[in-house]
């Protein structure tokens, strides 16, 4: 007696199945991770906003003004200080001098502290265009940072400091900065 035919194995369609199934699963994971990277990139930005800021604020305790440099500047540190200059980026970038360089001559923030962070993907794709400074007031300075999945808070962070002191900038739209701070002196 002939035993019928088994067939062993899988059919063209299961096996499509279970592809179209793990590629379904494999983009789900690819999703996630990468917002979880950007969502680690922002909080190491957050810490190093809080640790600028607190900066900021001990060196204006300090010397009773904010620290010079950015655009504007016209000579490079010199006993510490920048002659001239004010607002703009925060970090070394196409400015002669700059606050990071004051804040790191004072001893209030590491020489590292901006090259590792995460790069602004808005402008230059570069760390030195993490943070701006913007003197709001001849009393008031914004502290502005650039981050990629910005929260509600974050959102808002700006909205009722810049927002409010620095009327009429547009740095969210020009300059991707989408949390702020404003320092009263």
């Amino acid at each position: 007696m002939k035993l019928p035919y088994v067939p062993k194995g899988f059919t063209l369609v299961e096996l499509i199945i279970v592809i179209v199934v793990i590629a379904i699963l494999a983009t789900i994971g690819v999703i996630s991770y990468n917002g979880i990277q950007a969502n680690a990139r922002d909080t190491k930005i957050r810490a190093a906003a809080e640790h600028v800021q607190d900066a900021l604020e001990i060196y204006i305790a300090q010397n009773g003004r904010r620290p010079r440099g950015g655009w504007g500047s016209t000579s490079g540190l010199s006993g510490g200080d920048c002659a001239n200059g004010a607002d703009g980026w925060f970090a070394k970038s196409t400015y002669t001098c700059t606050p990071e360089e004051v804040l790191v001559a004072a001893n209030l923030i590491s020489s590292n502290l901006i090259s590792g962070l995460p790069p602004n993907k808005i402008i230059g794709n570069s760390s030195v265009y993490v943070f701006m400074l913007y003197g709001c007031t001849a009393t008031s300075i914004a502290l502005m940072w650039y981050l990629e999945k910005p929260s509600a808070a974050d959102t808002a962070s700006y909205d009722n400091s810049v927002g409010i002191k620095c009327p009429n900038q547009n740095f969210r739209t020009n300059y991707g900065m989408q949390a702020a701070t404003v320092i009263d002196f």
